[in-house]
């Protein structure tokens, strides 16, 4: 149980985060512009939603 009390945080909060990012990442130009510069250059072409889901992936291992 202990090991999983961060998950379970992540977990609820994961949805309201998502939907957070993508109204932000369709309003806000230069937040578009930072975040598929941060994708192209620094995380192998993985997308955020990519990397947001990771921590659950592993859970799963």
């Amino acid at each position: 149980d202990i090991y999983f009390k961060p998950y379970l945080h992540y977990v609820l909060d994961q949805k309201a985060s998502a939907e957070y990012f993508k109204q932000k990442f369709s309003r806000d130009d230069l937040f578009q512009h930072l975040i598929t510069w941060i994708e192209a250059n620094f995380t192998n072409r993985l997308s955020f939603s990519d990397l947001t889901i990771k921590p659950l992936q592993r859970l799963t291992r």
